[in-house]
């Protein structure tokens, strides 16, 4: 994995610190045969400012890694590290939306506020949900589409 940096260092960040690290995770299914490894010992870092993308062919373990990371599954072996603190769990402030979004999103909301909507759950205000959509749509380069309904995106969007 090479992750890019997308953002420059703030002063005072701590760049030795990850927001994820991911350490020798593992996760196997049961069958009637025994186990079956779906991700082995996959281990990772990710620091603030920078953007990490997960790719491989069908069958090879990336949702199953997803899905462990987001703490939507539990893991076999290793750790999640979330800022510091051990995930064993789903967590506030995390949310994962796959590619196959039809089912992730609402289709008769706009994308911002399909985005908007876990922060309006949460009862954050107005502006702050503002201002925190604006800049997640920014940060993955879809702030042009905030007006657009999930069905008028494109897959790579």
């Amino acid at each position: 994995m090479n992750p890019v940096t997308t953002r420059p260092h703030q002063p005072g960040a701590a760049l030795d610190t990850p927001v994820l690290d991911v350490q020798e995770l593992s996760k196997s299914y049961r069958s009637r045969k025994g186990d079956v490894p779906a991700v082995r010992s996959i281990e990772f870092a990710v620091h603030a400012g920078q953007f990490v993308s997960v790719v491989g062919p069908s069958g090879c373990g990336k949702t199953t890694l997803m899905m462990c990371i987001a703490g939507l599954l539990p893991i076999s072996g290793g750790a999640v590290m979330f800022r510091g603190e051990r995930m064993s769990g789903p967590r506030d402030g995390v949310a994962v939306v796959f590619q196959d979004y039809s089912r992730s999103l609402f289709p008769w909301l706009t994308v911002e506020k399909n985005v908007a909507l876990p922060l309006r759950d949460r009862g954050l205000p107005r502006t702050e949900i503002r201002q925190r959509v604006q800049e997640s749509l920014e940060m993955v380069g879809l702030a042009h589409a905030a007006g657009l309904h999930p069905w008028q995106l494109s897959g790579g969007m």
